[in-house]
């Protein structure tokens, strides 16, 4: 097996994962570290072109943090699948990041889920491993002869889904893609840092572009086996309809399906992203949210789904003059019997 280490964060994070890589793994000279270039699948296409096809890869990004039993769990289900990957927590927390990823279609959308995102890894049991459609691409183990069937990285990925749009035409192919249970610790910023905002940018006007004609081209739909409902839950339909003049903070796919019940009503949506300033969503221009909190509201609704509260509680907070007593929410996301059921929990 070769590691390809993929250096994105400078030398202070690249050296903490180097260290517990070797707490963890009997490394000899297998170990390749490689410079991010402008984009993800650039680097993947390089280490790829210097190692070739005579080897497993495990591609490494430098945000990862190994933990001890990581490469036997490996090893015990090496014949599990053709591409594997581990599940993720977010660093220093049990919460999961993913433990794989699921492609769905949640009404007549197509998108990944990450699967059990944010929940406690001591509150489900995860079998030792699923078989899923995609895994983490800054740990993903890829077996030599997948390489015969998918020779390089797309750039349609655009420095997001490179390794999905890999991982889906393996697949189609009849390769096997898993993630195991072991978790390692990933703080899931490396390709976040592009200074081209096209590569880097978590803007919903942004990646729905460049997303749709992934789907064209690669996806094939019939494989998309988990279909989904969305719902309201009545406490937030109440909130929704006793309130008049609405702030929605974030302009992505919750606040898109809000607007279906919001009609009638005074309605501003604004977003912490410069990048999206002045876009107009659904008839919406979108604003600052600086320039946004100077007006007052009955309801805000932080549809940013879990960062919500942590996002009101240090930006919005500290600057929104609340005589008004402005109702706060966060929008929170249940999956149950194949319905996506959006909810809410009370900030103020």
């Amino acid at each position: 097996m070769k590691i390809v280490l993929i250096s994105a964060l400078g030398k202070e994070v690249l050296k903490e994962c180097i260290n517990s890589l070797l707490e963890t793994f009997p490394l000899d000279n297998d170990l390749l570290i490689i410079k991010e270039k402008a984009a993800r699948e650039d680097s993947l296409n390089a280490a790829f072109k210097s190692i070739g096809k005579k080897d497993d890869i495990l591609f490494v990004g430098d945000d990862i943090i190994f933990t001890p039993g990581w490469y036997g769990a490996f090893m015990k289900n090496y014949r599990v699948a053709d591409i594997l990957g581990l599940t993720t927590l977010y660093p220093g927390t049990d919460r999961i990041q993913d433990n794989g990823y699921d492609l769905v279609q949640v009404d007549n959308m197509i998108t990944l889920e990450a699967k059990n995102r944010n929940k406690r890894i001591s509150e489900i049991k995860l079998s030792e491993y699923r078989m899923c459609d995609a895994v983490c691409g800054c740990l993903m183990f890829i077996k030599k002869g997948v390489f015969e069937l998918v020779p390089a990285f797309s750039r349609a990925g655009k420095n997001r889904w490179s390794e999905f749009i890999f991982a889906h035409l393996a697949k189609r192919k009849k390769a096997k893609v898993a993630v195991l249970s072991h978790c390692v610790y990933h703080g899931g910023v490396s390709t976040k840092t592009n200074p081209i905002k096209e590569l880097s940018s978590i803007s919903y006007q942004l990646e729905k572009k460049f997303w749709k004609p992934i789907l064209d081209k690669y996806v094939d739909k019939k494989m998309i086996e988990i279909k989904y409902k969305r719902s309201l839950t009545v406490n937030l339909l109440e909130v929704l309809n006793s309130s008049q003049k609405i702030l929605l903070y974030g302009a992505g796919t919750v606040t898109e399906f809000l607007l279906k019940y919001l009609q009638n009503k005074k309605i501003t949506i604004c977003s912490g992203l410069p990048e999206e300033y002045g876009k107009v969503f659904h008839g919406h221009k979108i604003i600052d949210y600086k320039k946004a909190l100077k007006e007052a509201y009955d309801l805000i609704v932080m549809t940013t789904l879990l960062i919500g509260e942590s996002i009101y509680k240090n930006n919005i907070s500290p600057i929104y003059n609340n005589e008004a007593n402005t109702k706060v929410v966060e929008i929170i996301l249940n999956i149950k019997d194949n319905n996506y059921i959006y909810g809410l929990k009370e900030i103020i």
